[in-house]
């Protein structure tokens, strides 16, 4: 007996029977496995259905191989609704923008108004918690709270090292550097930085992101 996949909706059919979208996931990929193939035709599915919708731009050809690039082999398209061509371009420009402080690019990425979390650095406890709501307010909070070690992680983040948290949920989106900066894909036509958490980066963290 066949399965059916209807990714968006949350449900799968098997014959005349449905099931949950993750245990309809689960028979889809052992199906795929079963034939050599590794669930492409899901994320396929799920690019084109959101093509289809509207949702989305148009499919580029990088969406289908980068869709689980990321920690735990998520699906960006599935799970997130979102196409990973987009999500790439998002940490990327918040990577670029960050260390020059080039207001255009931040001005693109930051979702304003950001929420931004400082620690103490002696103690780790939350010293303060800022909106940001435009490009100066975000210009004086980096020049006086965002250390060399923030930095760094920030520079060694890519797509492979992200982690795709909230499927589902009202807030989905990815984190970089044990969230130390949360993009948001509610829009799935603008994805960029929701939150930062200015936390204390230890060597492992830095280790794990820059040593891929």
């Amino acid at each position: 007996m066949g399965y059916t996949a209807n990714i968006l909706n949350g449900t799968c059919i098997r014959g005349r029977f449905r099931c949950p979208r993750m245990l309809c996931l689960f028979f889809v990929c052992i199906c795929l496995l079963g034939r050599g193939e590794v669930c492409n035709a899901q994320q396929s599915t799920c690019l084109e259905r959101l093509k289809a919708s509207g949702a989305i731009h148009a499919v580029q050809p990088s969406d289908e191989k980068l869709d689980r690039l990321n920690v735990g082999n998520a699906s960006f398209s599935c799970d997130l609704y979102v196409q990973a061509s987009a999500a790439k371009d998002a940490l990327e420009d918040f990577r670029a923008g960050l260390p020059k402080a080039d207001k255009a690019l931040m001005d693109k990425v930051l979702l304003y108004p950001v929420r931004v979390i400082i620690d103490d650095p002696a103690t780790g406890q939350t010293k303060q918690t800022l909106t940001v709501k435009n490009y100066s307010d975000w210009a004086t909070v980096q020049s006086k709270d965002l250390t060399k070690e923030q930095l760094k992680l920030v520079d060694c983040s890519e797509l492979g090292n992200v982690t795709i948290v909230g499927r589902g949920s009202f807030n989905p989106g990815f984190i970089i550097g044990d969230g130390l900066v949360f993009f948001s894909t509610k829009n799935p036509k603008h994805i960029g930085v929701a939150s930062i958490h200015l936390m204390q980066i230890t060597p492992e963290m830095l280790n794990r992101a820059c040593t891929q």
